[in-house]
């Protein structure tokens, strides 16, 4: 149960005195939110904490045990905000409701009505998780949404809810495979130049260690003396424009007169802490290209059937030829790596995989 604090009686003061002490003690604690959910380090439902202490329209409440909080209705998923509300009996409900509070400065809390917000969370009705879960106070570091402003990015892992499904202001575009970096040149990439998707398992374009591009068919392209790579606002090409294409020439901006040659895409790639250029690109200068540790071995001169091959390795044709005067039978053998471990278009270590989310607007 949630009680009513008592407060000294004001009708027969006995000085003026007192009478000022009481309006001050009311004035300067209006807004009063000393409160704390339950079960805020993991997904079970929380409840308000035993002892938490909270002004509403004036009255003033504390818990005397940790106080359930009341669906009322079928519980959705998204963004649930927990009200306050003030009973005849001197008792205070606790429900939650999806409808979002405004700020009201002269009463020093967030208010629907005459109900006062006093946390949110956010649930998930599919499996009856929590998370999120924050006490609003005007006076909090914790905002009533986390601050996301446009164009900040949200990584969702497979447990978790879309960041609409978090009820998050705002909308937000998938960015797993929209391209986040621009390579750029002064001249257009060749004609029938086109990112190799099936190759390198993104929209991205990878450029040799040699100063040339990945081969297309027999050709094979130099990379341009004048080359940039630079982020998709920087290029020019605002949030919710449509991406560019290899190829594309810029209109206008600091990069203006140049082509794309390049797309860089979160899609497929593992980011990496800049280490100045050792082994992973320099900061914002595109994606480097995947390489693996030398794989080699060589066979000669296998003259007998009873050679045994395992791994890797594996025999391939016969043939039968004349050595110091004597017939042997030859034996091929070949290494193929993929008939020892699982082999890819790129190197892939075991991962999760996650939805990239971007804010647009």
């Amino acid at each position: 149960m949630i009680e009513l604090i008592p407060e000294p009686k004001i009708d027969q003061p006995v000085t003026e005195e007192w009478q000022k002490m009481i309006k001050k003690l009311t004035e300067t604690t209006g807004g009063l939110l000393l409160a704390q959910l339950t079960n805020t380090h993991n997904t079970n439902e929380p409840e308000l904490a035993v002892g938490s202490r909270f002004e509403v329209n004036k009255s003033f409440y504390h818990t005397l045990q940790d106080e359930p909080i009341d669906f009322g209705v079928s519980p959705v998923s998204g963004k649930l905000f927990i009200y306050a509300t003030p009973r005849s009996d001197g008792t205070c409900s606790l429900n939650y409701l999806t409808t979002m509070p405004e700020l009201d400065l002269a009463k020093g809390g967030y208010y629907f009505e005459e109900k006062r917000c006093i946390a949110s969370v956010t649930y998930d009705a599919t499996r009856g998780i929590f998370f999120d879960k924050h006490i609003v106070d005007v006076n909090s570091d914790t905002p009533l949404f986390p601050k996301y402003p446009v164009g900040s990015f949200i990584q969702q892992l497979p447990d978790e809810l879309s960041p609409a499904g978090r009820g998050l202001p705002g909308l937000w575009s998938d960015w797993s495979m929209r391209p986040v970096m621009y390579g750029l040149a002064l001249t257009p990439p060749p004609s029938g130049f086109e990112t190799d998707y099936e190759e390198h398992g993104a929209s991205i374009w990878h450029l040799n260690t040699d100063g040339t591009v990945a081969t297309l068919g027999t050709k094979k392209y130099t990379k341009p003396d004048v080359y940039i790579s630079d982020s998709r606002q920087e290029c020019g090409n605002d949030l919710q424009e449509d991406d560019w294409e290899i190829g594309h020439e810029i209109h206008g901006g600091r990069y203006s007169g140049m082509f794309v040659w390049e797309t860089v895409t979160l899609g497929g790639l593992f980011l990496s802490v800049h280490d100045g250029g050792r082994s992973r690109p320099p900061f914002n200068s595109g994606a480097a290209g995947d390489a693996i540790r030398n794989i080699y071995g060589g066979a000669a001169n296998f003259y007998s059937d009873g050679v045994g091959v395992r791994g890797a390795w594996t025999f391939g044709g016969a043939n039968t030829g004349v050595s110091t005067g004597n017939t042997a039978n030859w034996r091929y053998v070949y290494i193929n790596v993929s008939s020892a471990v699982p082999t890819s278009a790129q190197n892939s270590p075991v991962t999760a995989s996650c939805v990239i989310w971007r804010r647009i607007s």
